[in-house]
């Protein structure tokens, strides 16, 4: 037979809880936990927009068209962007010799 299991294992798994991660290294430097999304101006266009539209629904049609085109406008320049990054990575600027600010 094998080792006997624990009482707190055998009520997780009882419970239908995962078993908890085996102890490993606690240097998160080499991990990749997150990454953050480079800057861009579509958020705040975005919520442009949305008080433009907002202002609409109570000043007139032609805030509500022009806060719906500054929204649409914005979700599609922003969704580009995601998958942009997604499918190409970080594009960073050529430092090379032409380029006085590379040492």
């Amino acid at each position: 037979p094998g080792p006997r299991e624990g009482f707190g294992d055998a009520m997780r798994r009882l419970a239908g809880v995962p078993r908890r991660d085996p102890e490993g290294p606690s240097d998160y430097t080499a991990d990749h936990l997150a990454v953050l999304p480079l800057p861009s101006i579509w958020p705040l266009l975005l919520g442009g927009g949305v008080a433009i539209l907002t202002t609409g629904l109570i000043y007139g049609l032609w805030l509500l068209l022009l806060g719906l085109v500054l929204v649409a406008a914005s979700l599609w320049g922003w969704v580009a962007a995601v998958n942009r990054e997604n499918r190409y990575g970080r594009l960073e600027p050529d430092r090379g010799e032409h380029d006085p600010g590379a040492r």
